[in-house]
């Protein structure tokens, strides 16, 4: 039988890509301005840029070293925050290094390469990501960058290291770009795709900015 397509719910993904030191923690911060924020610091350097955000009494900071120490944070935020929050997620690049870390630890294999069964470490991430996005939490991502191939051949532009899925999940992808730490808007799902500079701003500012384009 068919039924009527019916609205898609699920809580904002934002990503935020940048070479180090372009400003994207700090960035994303900004959003304790208007919530509070859970910070997962999996570079163990966020911790210097919340001190010095003018919103940090909003700012609930963990260090994650492991795929089992994100589940685990992610598990008290769900039992004790029913009202939306932010979770910030610093670096998603690493999402993939815990997950591939446990599937090791678990599975008792030596070595990922060249050979593993790669939906398994796929489904450990999306255990990470998906309980999210089914919850009323606000999630951001920062992600580095890595040089792009096509074919085996560098293309000399950088693209985001992150878990392969994320990219297509994200409602929003802002990059920070040059020492002016220029903000341009990769991805839109709320309206006009193109690719935009946006101007320096708090995160809620600019993304009322964005649902604004069309």
């Amino acid at each position: 039988m068919f039924r009527e397509v019916e609205p898609v719910t699920s809580s904002p993904l934002m990503l935020i890509s940048g070479e180090p030191g372009s400003g994207k923690t700090h960035l994303a911060l900004t959003i304790a301005k208007e919530m509070r924020v859970y910070f997962l610091d999996s570079e163990n350097r966020g911790e210097i840029v919340a001190n010095k955000s003018p919103y940090k009494k909003n700012i609930l900071y963990k260090p994650v070293s492991s795929y089992e120490e994100v589940r685990e944070a992610l598990g008290y935020i769900y039992k004790v925050e029913k009202e939306p929050v932010a979770i910030l997620y610093d670096s998603g690049t690493d999402i993939q290094h815990f997950a591939e870390l446990h599937y090791k630890e678990v599975s008792k294999v030596e070595k990922i390469y060249p050979k593993v069964n790669w939906s398994h470490i796929y489904d450990l991430m999306d255990n990470v990501i998906i309980p999210i996005r089914r919850s009323p939490h606000f999630l951001i991502v920062t992600s580095r960058m890595k040089e792009e191939y096509i074919n085996d051949s560098p293309t000399g532009k950088k693209t985001i290291k992150i878990y392969s899925r994320l990219p297509y999940w994200a409602d929003v992808i802002l990059e920070l770009e040059g020492p002016d730490k220029l903000i341009k808007l990769k991805k839109n799902g709320y309206g006009m795709t193109q690719e935009i500079d946006l101007p320096q701003d708090t995160l809620s500012h600019i993304l009322d900015k964005i649902k604004q384009l069309n």
